[in-house]
């Protein structure tokens, strides 16, 4: 993991930036029963992770290499 890299989400927006670098999600963030929802596969993948799903079981795996 990168313990330089800075992201900044807003609730309802796609926008979002990465060190001040404008880019844009597929889904936006929401609060759900006073819980914050973000991307997870952005957020993963913006400090250098993998991601990936299993269909068969409803998993998500995060892999730092």
């Amino acid at each position: 993991m990168r313990d330089d890299t800075v992201i900044i989400m807003y609730l309802k927006k796609r926008a979002y930036y990465v060190n001040g670098e404008e880019k844009q999600l597929d889904a936006v963030p929401y609060v759900i029963d006073q819980k914050t929802m973000v991307p997870l596969r952005f957020v993963a993948e913006e400090f250098g992770c993998t991601v990936k799903y299993n269909d068969a079981d409803n998993t998500v795996y995060i892999y730092t290499q």
